[in-house]
């Protein structure tokens, strides 16, 4: 006898994930991006083009500078002592992704402006949207959070790692 046995069936279904307590996907909760609340007094500049997975090139007063992307290490792709490291092209696609033909605002690292190569050391931003593009690569998994060196904003970086492989995401995936 199978009177209304297709109805309660797909009832029973709809509220079995109620019922069993499944009814949320477990997310961690939102973090609040690093990074300054007004970007008028960075300085602003294009990407000129992508050098790997954590250096940019930008133009500023009509000069062409390298970035350091800070608080960010990727696998290396054009490292003069290092071969090309796995994910590392991912790691630049994603960039590029994130910055082609974009501007951005650069934030200087507080104590050193830049590295002993000369690259600038900055937190990008990206106009207009004002997106942490070196946490954004955390985040993404493209990138890990360089704890060696403090900044300002380590305590959200090692978050988004942390955060990156419970997910794992970019790198991190199995």
């Amino acid at each position: 006898m199978e009177i209304q046995s297709k109805p309660l069936f797909a009832l029973f279904c709809a509220l079995l994930p109620i019922l069993t307590g499944c009814s949320q996907i477990a997310v961690p909760p939102p973090v609040i991006p690093a990074g300054p609340s007004d970007f008028s007094s960075l300085d602003r500049a294009p990407i000129v083009r992508i050098v790997d997975g954590d250096t940019v090139r930008i133009q500023l007063n009509g000069e062409e500078m390298p970035v350091r992307l800070i608080g960010v290490d990727t696998p290396e792709t054009v490292h003069p002592q290092k071969p090309v490291e796995e994910f590392g092209k991912e790691a630049a696609l994603f960039l590029e992704s994130l910055l082609k033909g974009e501007e951005v605002w650069l934030e200087y690292d507080p104590a050193n402006k830049t590295d002993r190569y000369g690259r600038l050391l900055a937190y990008l931003y990206r106009v207009p949207d004002g997106l942490n593009v070196n946490l954004e690569i955390i985040r993404q998994g493209y990138g890990h959070a360089l704890l060696s060196y403090p900044h300002p904003y380590l305590d959200d970086y090692r978050e988004m790692g942390r955060r990156a492989r419970m997910l794992n995401k970019g790198l991190y995936a199995e």
